[in-house]
């Protein structure tokens, strides 16, 4: 774990120059891919005294559109065909996606497999009427995206849910099968006895998923003071690293919203730079796609919310202007980024105290080979990132102070064989030449900026 500045590569390193190539061409940024921004709760199907819908209208779906979201998800209205073929009919009017839900998704192909492991025809063709049967007034629909199956299942339902996909997947080869996935602070019951790493690599061998989701929520407080998640990080890593096994991509759900346990566990409504933090947080472990927890204000069931992206009326929060910043953000830089592979993380600390969040990392770098050095004025994350046609590797890196501490934090880096930098920062992109390799940027609370030297 680094203390203080990160550790020159070797002793030969130290006493090598390399010359700088002032004919380096800056790297190819254009893509064709984008990253998936997604939310939880999409507005509700309650009706006025005329029986039309009051929220599911052109307008709060424009203005989903609107704060950046593509794709929303069914929650309150599912099960119900006519909210949810006219949720899809302004979806598509406002250019956005939508994943269906339905009570009886969850529990298709739970029965369908014998104790030796085989399938059981007659009951799994009976469950695959089941799925046609509720998924037909949808499966036509420009803006169906997918389905939304299950919310946090425990392990013993993956083998079941990987014959369910299988089934969904012949039927309909080009929509998303949609699991979220519980955070490393989820209990071993809730798990089914399994670790957390068993339970994702059971998951990933069982359901063979396109993508995985999961959320973690880190912004806790106890009274006045905030709190971060400690396993927050590892979370991260752990999820990063398995995806990348895979060779499939992960999102993860952002905490915007506010909320309050059963058992007192309180955790903070999000100000734009706390919003900015996880995103930047996220980017540095590589994830491609980022989802919003919530859009609409949920009701309160065993647990009390604030407010989400809009109130429960609809009306739009600070919190929606935050995300609607960092939405427009992550699409500003999202064709350089997905030209990256995420290759790894390393963490810088100024002083002798380390982040247990950095502690509790396995598998950070203690150097890299394009970076001389790195001082800061607070914690920082760093993200690394590598592309097969393209010799240098860029990185992602974030003031990883708490955003609530309002701590600004100045980076120093030296960059070896290294001229220029294209910076993206807060929606902008920088070019930058450098003297001698060396690159300095402030950092404001919760901040982060992908750099790409050259």
């Amino acid at each position: 774990m680094k203390k203080g500045i990160i550790a020159f590569l070797a002793i030969l390193g130290l006493f090598t120059v390399t010359g700088c190539s002032p004919d380096r061409e800056a790297p190819d940024l254009t893509s064709e891919e984008s990253v998936h921004i997604g939310a939880w709760v999409a507005p509700p199907p309650a009706k006025d005294g005329d029986g039309d819908f009051l929220y599911i209208t052109e307008d709060h779906y424009q203005d989903i559109a609107d704060s950046g979201i593509d794709t929303i998800y069914s929650l309150y209205e599912r099960g119900q065909t006519e909210a949810q073929l006219e949720a899809l009919d302004m979806a598509e009017k406002a250019g956005i996606d939508y994943y269906l839900s339905h009570p009886s998704l969850a529990g298709l192909f739970q029965g369908v497999i014998d104790p030796a492991g085989d399938i059981i025809e007659a009951d799994y063709q009976d469950d695959v009427e089941l799925m046609l049967d509720i998924l037909e007034p949808y499966e036509s629909h420009p803006a169906f995206k997918g389905i939304l199956v299950i919310d946090e299942p425990g392990a013993a339902p993956f083998p079941g849910l990987g014959v369910f996909k299988g089934a969904f997947r012949e039927h309909f080869p080009d929509k998303d099968f949609y699991i979220n996935l519980y955070p490393t602070y989820s209990s071993f019951a809730q798990r089914d006895e399994r670790s957390y790493v068993e339970y994702i690599d059971e998951y990933i061998e069982y359901v063979d998923p396109s993508f995985l989701s999961y959320d973690h929520y880190p912004l806790m407080k106890s009274g006045d003071q905030p709190i971060i998640t400690s396993d927050y990080l590892m979370n991260l890593e752990i999820i990063a690293e398995k995806t990348d096994e895979a060779d499939i991509p992960f999102w993860l759900f952002l905490q915007t919203i506010g909320f309050t346990q059963s058992t007192g566990s309180q955790w903070r409504t999000p100000d734009e730079s706390m919003l900015r933090w996880q995103m930047m947080n996220s980017l540095a472990f590589g994830a491609e796609g980022i989802q919003h927890f919530t859009y609409w204000t949920p009701t309160a069931t065993n647990e009390s919310f604030t407010t989400g992206m809009v109130d429960r009326n609809g009306e739009k929060t600070d919190v929606y202007y935050g995300a609607q910043t960092i939405n427009r953000e992550i699409r500003a830089m999202e064709e350089a980024y997905l030209r990256y592979e995420w290759a790894g993380n390393m963490t810088y600390s100024p002083g002798e105290e380390v982040p247990q969040q950095f502690r509790m990392l396995a598998s950070v770098r203690e150097s890299h080979e394009g970076i001389r050095s790195l001082e800061a004025d607070t914690d920082v994350l760093v993200g690394i990132f590598e592309r097969e046609d393209y010799e240098k590797d860029a990185f992602i890196i974030v003031n990883f102070d708490d955003p609530a501490l309002e701590n600004n934090s100045h980076i120093d880096i030296r960059f070896d064989d290294a001229d220029n930098v294209i910076v993206f920062h807060q929606g902008q992109r920088i070019d930058q030449t450098l003297e001698k390799g060396r690159f300095e940027y402030d950092l404001e609370p919760g901040d982060g900026i992908f750099v790409i030297p050259y």
